[in-house]
């Protein structure tokens, strides 16, 4: 709910152009013009929406005295049409908007079935809430994350403090303020200057060059930086012996469980577990180590390993090219033609 002096300020702004969200998708802009007609003459509205017009569920209406307006927002904020409660408050530009931040929330670790409605009501005892959204990806499945933005500062700084790593369906809750690019751009240079002494580098400025290996191999917010020049593809295949991979994985392990398993034989550059669209592990996946000597120990230490009652198998990482190649070698000693899924491109080789 807004406070007096929040109310007080719609009346002095003087302002004719207002904002609603959290509309319902059916609403139209004659819906609109309807709601708020009751409150004053209105020269335009407008629900806004995508390409493929469908409504983003918000939307302005434009009234023609500023008085009419502020009555609006007063009566209309917060009140609940369609199952929705809406936010109503005076459009803001862009300057004026970034003068309010500290009322939308981040949140992640959100269990898969946790949906924009079940989020609203985990977050509803705290305040008016603006806006709520559970991230989606093409599929139509959680990403695990999403926003809560509150009417007030104090809504949304009580519910920080109170959701913020509590237990929801088993999982730890992390809850933050949500970060323009800007803002986060700003951040992370204050998160490098306060590394100064640590590693000794001083934080980046424009047209400033950072030495790469100065920055290689530092623990930073409990992740262990690989820092390089970039390389081409040539380039990446030399030092050849430094990408592992390995399959019989269990469903279970992540790439943070893949690093875990590996991480005491050397500096680890890359881990990953291949998934598929769905984001279900493939049961196979890559350990890329910095040095060929790192990836060689884990490689002799790590084959054949019973992993969650599954021997894991381990080998050296072979470019597409390389492993053409080795086929062909292998099949050559043999005197035979290579595998159906490898004679099209053993053929072309000894066309």
């Amino acid at each position: 709910m807004a406070t007096n002096q929040e109310e007080a300020s719609i009346f002095n702004d003087k302002f004719k152009n207002v904002f609603v969200k959290n509309l319902s998708e059916s609403l139209t802009n004659e819906d609109l013009r309807n709601y708020f007609g009751e409150y004053g003459t209105i020269t335009s509205v407008l629900v806004m929406r995508d390409a493929e017009g469908k409504s983003k569920c918000f939307g302005f209406v434009n009234f023609e005295n500023a008085e009419d307006a502020a009555n609006c927002v007063h009566n209309l904020n917060g009140r609940k049409i369609d199952g929705k409660e809406w936010y109503v408050d005076k459009a803001r530009n862009k300057s004026e908007s970034r003068g309010r931040c500290g009322t939308n929330l981040f949140m992640k670790n959100l269990d898969d079935s946790i949906d924009d409605e079940k989020l609203r009501e985990m977050f509803s005892g705290y305040g008016t809430i603006t806006s709520c959204k559970v991230m989606r990806d093409s599929h139509g499945h959680s990403k695990g994350f999403g926003f809560v933005a509150f009417a007030s500062t104090d809504e949304a700084s009580r519910a920080l403090a109170e959701m913020k790593g509590k237990m929801v369906l088993g999982k730890p809750l992390y809850v933050s303020l949500a970060q323009r690019k800007e803002q986060r751009s700003a951040w992370l240079q204050a998160q490098f200057s306060g590394l100064r002494n640590a590693v000794g580098v001083a934080p980046p400025v424009p047209g400033q060059v950072v030495p790469a290996d100065s920055l290689n191999v530092k623990k930073i917010n409990g992740k262990e930086w690989y820092v390089e020049k970039a390389r081409n593809m040539s380039e990446s295949r030399g030092p050849c012996g430094t990408n592992l991979y390995l399959k019989n994985l269990d469903d279970s392990i992540d790439d943070e469980k893949l690093r875990e398993m590996f991480f005491r034989y050397g500096t680890i550059t890359s881990c990953k577990v291949m998934r598929d669209s769905h984001g279900h592990s493939k049961g196979f996946g890559f350990v890329a180590f910095a040095s060929p000597d790192e990836a060689s120990r884990a490689l002799t230490q790590m084959k054949g390993i019973m992993v969650f009652n599954k021997p894991l198998y381990v080998a050296l990482a072979q470019p597409k090219d390389e492993r053409r190649a080795c086929l062909q070698a292998h099949f050559s000693r043999l005197g035979s033609a290579p595998p159906v899924f490898e004679r099209r491109a053993w053929l072309q080789g000894h066309g």
